[in-house]
C-alpha cells in the first residue's frame, strides 16, 4: 500500500541512532540521508517501502508504528536492542491472542513517545522443530534427547486408561514414565504425522505402531499430543485419542 511514510521527530539525531539500532534485527538500514531537514529514507534489505525521519520545530503528534518480522527471533532481538537504544518497554515479546492465535508481538516507546512495535504472524517454527526432535529420539529410545524440549515443570497428562496412564509432573518423573514406557517395546516407532500450530500451543498427530516385548502382534493406532509452550519449552502435554477434541480443546482449526 505504502511507498514510504514521513514524520518529524524533534531529535534528529536521537532519532536516527534509535531506530537504526532497534530495527537493525529487521534488516533495515539507510537508504538515503540529507540535511537534517531533509531527513534520513530506512529500508528493509530486499523491501521497497521505506521509512523517512526528518527534523522538526513542532512537537510530532505520538504515533503507533508496527513493522513486520519473518520470524519470532526477530521480535525477541528488536526489544532488546530497542530497550538497549534507551525505548522504554511497552509490551515484553509474546503472543497477542485477542488479535489472533499467532500474533507474537513487541512494544517499545521511542523518542518523541512514539509507540513502536514489531509483529511476526508465523508460527512458532522452532517448537514443530523440537518436537520432530522429541519424537525422533523417543523411536531411537534416547530419553534424555526427549526431554530437550520440555520445561523443568513439565506436566505429562495421560488418560487415566491407558497402561500407565495419569500426570507426572517435572522432568524425573516424566523421564521415569517415558524410560518405563519406551522399554515395554520389542519394536516400533511414534511417527509425527502433521503438525497444528495454535497460538502457544501445538497439536502433534501421531501414528503409533508398537509390537509389545511380550507379545507376538502389532498393536496400532492414532493419536494427536497437544503440547503448551511457554518461553520456548514445553509446560505441558496431553494426549488425545479423538484429533478433533485435541484441536477443540487447543482452540484450533482442523
Amino acid at each position: 500500500m505504502f511507498d514510504h511514510v514521513k514524520f518529524g521527530v524533534s531529535d534528529f539525531a536521537a532519532s536516527k541512532a534509535f531506530f537504526l539500532k532497534a530495527l537493525e534485527p529487521l534488516g533495515v538500514v539507510v537508504a538515503a540521508e540529507g540535511v537534517p531537514t531533509y531527513g534520513i529514507e530506512l529500508v528493509q534489505k530486499g523491501g521497497n517501502a521505506s521509512l523517512v525521519l526528518h527534523q522538526t520545530g513542532e512537537r510530532p503528534a505520538h504515533l503507533h508504528l508496527a513493522f513486520m518480522a519473518d520470524k519470532r527471533e526477530q521480535v525477541d532481538a528488536f526489544h532488546r536492542a530497542a530497550l538497549a537504544a534507551g525505548g522504554k518497554d511497552n509490551g515484553a515479546p509474546g503472543l497477542r491472542p485477542h488479535y489472533h492465535a499467532n500474533y507474537y508481538a513487541a512494544f517499545v516507546i521511542g523518542p518523541d513517545g512514539h509507540n513502536i512495535e514489531v509483529v511476526c504472524h508465523e508460527p512458532d517454527a522452532a517448537a514443530v522443530d523440537a518436537l520432530r526432535e522429541t519424537y525422533a529420539a523417543l523411536n531411537r529410545n534416547d530419553i534424555e534427547a526427549t526431554l530437550k524440549a520440555f520445561d523443568p515443570q513439565i506436566a505429562w497428562i495421560e488418560p487415566a486408561e491407558y497402561p500407565g496412564g495419569g500426570t507426572y509432573t517435572g522432568l524425573d518423573a516424566v523421564k521415569a514414565h517415558l524410560s518405563w514406557a519406551r522399554g515395554t517395546w520389542g519394536e516400533g516407532s511414534c511417527e509425527p504425522e502433521r503438525f497444528v500450530v495454535a497460538g502457544d500451543k501445538v497439536i502433534v498427530f501421531l501414528h503409533v505402531r508398537v509390537r509389545l516385548a511380550h507379545e507376538t502382534e502389532w498393536r496400532e493406532g492414532r493419536h494427536a499430543a497437544v503440547y503448551t509452550f511457554r518461553n520456548g519449552k514445553a509446560i505441558e502435554m496431553r494426549i488425545f485419542d479423538d484429533t478433533r477434541q485435541a484441536l477443540e480443546w487447543a482452540g484450533a482449526k482442523a
